[in-house]
């Protein structure tokens, strides 16, 4: 049982676990149904850095929530930019593993089915990440 300050989650109910990070690329989480308007902002998306990430000097990480009426790849858009991590234009930089790297809420106009897209222009990248439905208690 989840108590105060914990994360309230369906077991087995992920976008990703120890999701490798695309080099280069974009790739995306598996897709889930979160209900029209993420369950009237009741649902957050929580990322959580599972192997150390590593970039290299000046490159950058997007990450996207995308959503769709018919879970159909096609029909994937981009709802917003949950995160842009980029590193310093004169050394590497690195992440280390727990660290919570975003927590958003899913707005109350968000269809049905929901995936998450990272992107990245390091062909170095390394690292993990866990994604995440956090249901807030109402």
């Amino acid at each position: 049982m989840a108590g105060l300050g914990k994360d309230i989650r369906v077991d087995g109910q992920n976008y990703a676990e120890a999701k490798v990070l695309p080099k280069n690329t974009t790739s995306y989480s598996d897709s889930l149904e979160v209900g029209k308007g993420g369950q009237n902002a009741s649902v957050n998306v929580k990322g959580v850095v599972d192997t150390k990430i590593v970039m290299a000097q000046n490159k950058k990480v997007t990450i996207k929530l995308q959503d769709s009426d018919t879970n159909v790849t096609e029909d994937y858009a981009d709802k917003f930019t949950i995160k842009e991590i980029t590193s310093p234009a004169d050394e590497a930089y690195s992440i280390p593993i727990g660290t919570v790297l975003f927590n958003s809420v899913l707005a109350p106009d968000t269809k049905k089915y929901t995936r998450i897209a990272l992107t990245s222009d390091d062909a170095g990248l390394e690292g993990k990440i866990d994604i995440y439905p956090q249901y807030v208690p109402r």
